[in-house]
C-alpha cells in the first residue's frame, strides 16, 4: 500500500472509479518525461527525449477531440536538462491535483529505471548510480506519494532502459516497483517495456516499446478494440505493444501489463465507425 502496509485488513478503503460516464467533459492529462542528456556520460541515451515528445503529441492527437473519449487535454512535457527529480515531482503533483473523477492521467517515462538495495528509482537528469540516489532520483516512494491521491485512473508507461553496461552496479527494479504501484491503495496501472532481467532496446527512431505504443494509440489497421463500445482499452494497447516489441527484438524483450484488481480497465480512446 502507499503507507507501506501489506495487510488488506488495515488498508484504507479503495474507491473504484469506472470508465466513461455521462457528465462534465473528460480530460486526458499527460506527464511525459524523456532523458537522453544525463549529467553522467555513461547514462546517456539516444531516443528517450524523442520518445517522450512523440507520446505526448500522440496522446493529444489520437485520444482527444469532440467525438473521442476525452474532450480536453492537459499536462506537461519534461525533457533532458529540465528533467530533475524536483521538476518531475512537481509536474506529477501539479497535474495530479488537476485531475478529477472521469479523467485519465498518463505518466510516461523514457530513461533509466533501476533498483538499489530495497529502493526503486527512475533516474532523473542529475542521478549518479555510483552515489546516493535518495533525493537525487525519483524513488518508488516519490511515485506512490504523487500518484496515490490522484482522483482518476492513472496509467504509468515505463520505457526504462535496464542496460547493465550503463548502470553496472545496479539491477533493475521494474517488477518490484510495479507490484508496489499496483497495490490496492495506490491503484496505478503499469505498462512496462521489459521484464526486470531484460534490456529495453531501441531502433534509430524510437524505443521498441514506444514504437509499439505509438502504433496502438493511432488505432489503425491491426489494432484491436472493443467492438461494442468502439473503444481502445489499455489491454488492447498492451496487445499491440507486446506483439510489436517481440517482433522487433526476436522475443528478447517482453513488455508486461500490471493492473490493480480493484480498478476497471482503462479506456484510452474511442474508434470512429
Amino acid at each position: 500500500s502507499a503507507d507501506g502496509s501489506t495487510g488488506s485488513d488495515t488498508a484504507d478503503p479503495v474507491v473504484v472509479r469506472g470508465p466513461k460516464a455521462a457528465g462534465p467533459p473528460q480530460t486526458l492529462y499527460r506527464v511525459c518525461v524523456g532523458i537522453d542528456a544525463y549529467d553522467q556520460s555513461g547514462l546517456k541515451l539516444s531516443t528517450a527525449a524523442k520518445d517522450a515528445r512523440d507520446v505526448f503529441d500522440a496522446l493529444g492527437r489520437h485520444c482527444v477531440g469532440p467525438d473521442n473519449r476525452y474532450a480536453r487535454v492537459g499536462g506537461e512535457l519534461v525533457l533532458d536538462k529540465d528533467a530533475t527529480r524536483a521538476r518531475v515531482k512537481q509536474a506529477l503533483e501539479d497535474t495530479g491535483r488537476k485531475a478529477k473523477p472521469g479523467d485519465l492521467m498518463v505518466v510516461f517515462f523514457a530513461g533509466h529505471g533501476v533498483k538499489k538495495g530495497d529502493a526503486y528509482y527512475l533516474l532523473t537528469r542529475e542521478s549518479d548510480p555510483a552515489g546516493e540516489l535518495k533525493g537525487a532520483a525519483l524513488s518508488g516512494d516519490d511515485l506512490r506519494a504523487a500518484l496515490a491521491g490522484v482522483e482518476c485512473p492513472v496509467l504509468l508507461a515505463l520505457d526504462a532502459c535496464h542496460s547493465a553496461g550503463a548502470v553496472p552496479a545496479l539491477r533493475s527494479g521494474a517488477d518490484d516497483l510495479t507490484r508496489d504501484l499496483t497495490a490496492d491503495a495506490v491503484g496505478v496501472t503499469v505498462l512496462s517495456a521489459a521484464m526486470a532481467h531484460e534490456t529495453a532496446g531501441s531502433s534509430a527512431g524510437n524505443g521498441h516499446f514506444t514504437a509499439g505504443l505509438l502504433k496502438g494509440l493511432a488505432a489503425g489497421t491491426g489494432v484491436p478494440f472493443d467492438p461494442y463500445e468502439r473503444a481502445v482499452y489499455v489491454h488492447h494497447l498492451y496487445a499491440v505493444v507486446f506483439a510489436e516489441v517481440r517482433q522487433a527484438t526476436g522475443g528478447r524483450q517482453n513488455p508486461f501489463l500490471n493492473m490493480p484488481w480493484t480498478a476497471p480497465p482503462l479506456a484510452v480512446r474511442d474508434v470512429a465507425p
